[in-house]
């Protein structure tokens, strides 16, 4: 029976697949793209008889083809930590999802192994921008501050790599990323090879300095203009913000080809509001509870999103 992984390219993505790999090694064939290429099962829907495993993807933006893998005798199992209104239910369907703020998918999957906390999770965690649950996981583990700086900086390294509109838009295809990883049982390890955390650190650092020099467009809300750097550092830029200013909401809006933006969102860290919810507001919008984006937001909408945004977030 053919197995397919199909994961989001990120950092969680990348970190709950090293997990599963690490536990039970085998041949798959990888499925993945940047961040919001997330509609994945549609590459793979013809197939019958298989055994598919979907790592932090949505299950709402997959329904249909979700639908017609199991009923072609597929057996697929999930993880993730989006909302999703409806799940199946079908016996070829294992689901674990999680939508509690502090819960992402690699966090998942090191506790569905049962072989305590995963070193691959907790920089899972800090890719997400979840740092209070990836340092208090770490503390648990009794690491010292100079080896949790390291986890936080490659979960932002692995994330960063995520952002762009294509392939094109990256230092290294997601799936390139994992071969990458594959060979360590441990991030430190990892670290040591260096050369792939050194290309990502210096994409990173400067696409950063660029964004920093980007004035607000009003409270919270940037705009970068339509280019590489732009595309790449919107996440990492939107996940600083955040942590820096914890009890605001920032945006981030990328400019694109077809009159329009390219949106991510982070609610305040030290509060309740719902980004996802937000953004569902708005076509091709959602995400989760603290971070989510809107795929498309077109010229015309700018000033009603700009409104809803301070209105929504006080």
């Amino acid at each position: 029976m053919p197995h397919y992984l199909l994961f989001n390219g990120d950092a969680d993505g990348i970190c709950a697949a090293q997990q599963l790999l690490l536990a039970n090694p085998q041949e798959v064939e990888p499925i993945t793209g940047v961040k919001r290429e997330i509609s994945l099962l549609q590459r793979i829907e013809s197939v019958s008889n298989a055994q598919i495993t979907v790592l932090d993807i949505s299950v709402e933006k997959n329904l249909p083809a979700l639908k017609k893998l199991l009923d072609q005798d597929c057996h697929i199992c999930w993880f993730d930590h989006h909302e999703s209104p409806e799940i199946p239910d079908h016996p070829n369907f294992d689901c674990y999802i999680d939508t509690q703020p502090d819960i992402n998918t690699s966090l998942l999957v090191s506790q569905f192994l049962e072989k305590g906390v995963s070193l691959w999770s907790i920089v899972g965690l800090f890719g997400d921008n979840m740092h209070q649950k990836a340092e208090s996981l770490a503390r648990e583990l009794q690491l010292v501050n100079q080896k949790i700086n390291l986890l936080k900086e490659l979960g932002e390294l692995l994330n960063y790599n995520a952002y762009g509109g294509s392939i094109d838009d990256l230092f290294f295809h997601p799936a390139q990323l994992l071969e990458k990883v594959k060979p360590f049982s441990d991030p430190f390890s990892f670290l040591e090879e260096g050369s792939t955390v050194e290309i990502l650190k210096s994409g990173r650092d400067e696409d950063l300095q660029k964004a920093n020099s980007t004035k607000q467009l009003s409270s919270g809300i940037y705009v970068f203009p339509n280019e590489k750097w732009a595309r790449r550092v919107i996440g990492i830029y939107a996940n600083k913000t955040a942590q820096k200013e914890p009890d605001q909401a920032h945006a981030v809006l990328v400019q694109t080809k077809k009159d329009g933006y390219l949106v991510s969102v982070r609610s305040p860290i030290n509060g309740n509001l719902n980004a996802a919810e937000f953004c569902s507001q708005f076509p091709t919008g959602g995400g989760r509870k603290k971070a989510a984006g809107i795929n498309f937001l077109p010229e015309n909408l700018l000033a009603d999103f700009i409104d809803r945004f301070h209105n929504y977030y006080g």
